[in-house]
């Protein structure tokens, strides 16, 4: 049977259980109530929260729809406390795909955790392509030379040739412009290059290269390192998207919003190319949208902010300081968007505030409450902040694959022809782990060749993720997530 792609349309016409073959997104006059076992949220929908319902009446593959319902959590890691889950792992080489294996633990742990940044100044990863050079020597331009951050610059080189790009940036800038040796240490107030062809991570604050890019079957160098630099430095990670075609570096930068680090995107008007700044944009990634220029100016005010340069000790100080100002932010988010966050980890929340604060311009916390008092905007802002959405295709393989062996297969080797499957996936981000969920069960379906009646919720607090979710339409630097097989497929 030919698969169904992901990218179903939704059609409000459409009813569930109208008896038609095929995937249909179905919107029900009444918005359908999670599954029987798994106990709703009592917090009161609004008239627009009716989730959306993939009914499946012809057979696999399945798609899932993601609903705008609220539902505790919504960190994207599904324990709904939007904590993180970091056990301390250390990183490992790239994965049987020829993914980067960085550690999936640090990109979970929260703001200011048990897990500091490697090293105590800003890291800046420049991702780049068509284009690139004459954005980021604009940028270099502007650059200071004594800003205390490093700089990496990820662009794609062909891997046949010998790059001129360190000479070239060398003459544009006082900072000490190097070729990316593997090992090499990473110092403050440098420039360091890719080497043509290559993949570069950042592991225990040294760069590391990894085999040809052409051995991996694909090339998605800015992401490779976007995602290596955000497990390394946390919240002093920066990524700079510049000018350049596709959409590489969108995917890594959600990891480095994910962990409290900050993201720029070129002015795509400013750009030769503006296809990758623009896709950060779309994704809703980007912290500033500037000028090649004006980019320095930011991220030396980011990386001077007690934020980047505090650690946990000093958050958790400040915060016994301000407790009344830290009490009117919580009751202000209660208010203006119906979500109580206080049973976050305090340092997590203040982290996560001390974040917006800087984005802003602000240093006292009682600035800040009257910021939000006034500007609606930022209240939702730093919701959003608060909603950690660490997620992707089949993120941690073995506990997927635990999933299938142990439920689904009994699950589904158990239900007669035309039964029922229903599913729900709490804190569901921008929709991976729904998708990932579907793709599952779909295989396990033509492994019995059974066609089963399968239902698969999806809810989020966040409705910006929501949206996202509802598209199925992902960047590129997923095919380092999912297997060249089911993207085919699926």
């Amino acid at each position: 049977m030919p698969a169904a792609h992901p990218r179903a349309a939704v059609d409000p016409a459409c009813e569930e259980g109208d008896g038609h073959a095929g995937s249909h997104f179905a919107m029900p006059d009444q918005p359908a109530q999670p599954p029987e076992e798994t106990p709703a949220d009592p917090t009161p929908s609004k008239p627009s929260d009716a989730p959306l319902v993939v009914h499946r009446t012809g057979g696999p593959p399945v798609d899932p729809a993601v609903a705008n319902a609220e539902a505790p959590g919504g960190n994207g890691d599904g324990d709904g406390n939007g904590d993180g889950n970091g056990d301390g792992h250390e990183t490992v080489p790239l994965d049987e795909h020829g993914q980067p294996a960085v550690e999936l633990d640090r990109l979970a742990a929260p703001i200011g955790g048990e897990q500091p940044p490697r090293l105590p100044f800003v890291v800046v990863g420049v991702g780049a392509s068509a284009g690139g050079l004459e954005a980021f020597t604009e940028m270099l331009l502007a650059t200071p030379p004594d800003t205390g951050m490093a700089f990496v610059l990820i662009v794609h080189l062909p891997p046949e040739r010998h790059s001129l790009m360190a000479e070239i940036l060398a003459k544009r800038t006082r900072m000490p412009v190097r070729e990316v040796e593997d090992g090499m240490a990473v110092e403050p107030n440098h420039v360091y290059v890719i080497r043509p062809g290559r993949t570069l991570l950042m592991r225990d604050g040294r760069l590391r290269l990894t085999e040809p890019l052409e051995k991996r079957g694909h090339t998605r160098p800015v992401d490779d390192f976007f995602r290596s630099l955000a497990a390394d430095q946390r919240e002093r990670a920066a990524a700079v998207v510049l000018s350049g075609m596709g959409s590489n570096g969108s995917a890594g930068a959600q990891a480095i919003k994910a962990v409290g680090g900050v993201c720029v995107a070129q002015e795509p008007e400013s750009a030769l190319y503006p296809s990758m700044p623009r896709s950060l944009i779309d994704q809703g990634h980007a912290d500033y949208v500037l000028r090649p220029r004006d980019v320095p100016a930011a991220l030396i005010q980011f990386a001077g902010h007690p934020y980047a340069r505090a650690d946990a000790a000093d958050a958790a100080a400040q915060l016994l300081r301000d407790q009344q100002d830290f009490a009117d932010v919580l009751a202000l988010l209660r208010t203006r968007t119906r979500q109580d966050f206080s049973g976050y980890k305090r340092p997590t929340l203040y982290r996560r505030i001390q974040r917006r604060m800087g984005l802003n311009q602000m240093t006292r916390l009682g600035e800040y409450v009257r910021l939000m008092r006034n500007n609606a905007a930022e209240v939702q802002a730093l919701a959003d902040d608060l909603l950690i959405h660490v997620t992707g295709f089949f993120r941690d393989p073995g506990a997927w694959e635990s999933l299938r062996e142990r439920v689904i297969v009994p699950l589904v080797a158990g239900r007669e022809v035309e039964q029922s499957i229903r599913c729900w996936v709490t804190a569901c981000s921008s929709g991976e782990e729904a998708y990932s969920l579907a793709i599952l069960i779909s295989e396990v379906m033509h492994q019995f060749d059974k066609h089963l009646d399968v239902k698969i919720f999806a809810t989020d607090m966040a409705e910006r993720s929501l949206g996202h979710a509802r598209t199925g339409a992902f960047p590129l630097g997923i095919e380092g997530e999912v297997t060249p097989d089911r993207l085919d497929r699926y």
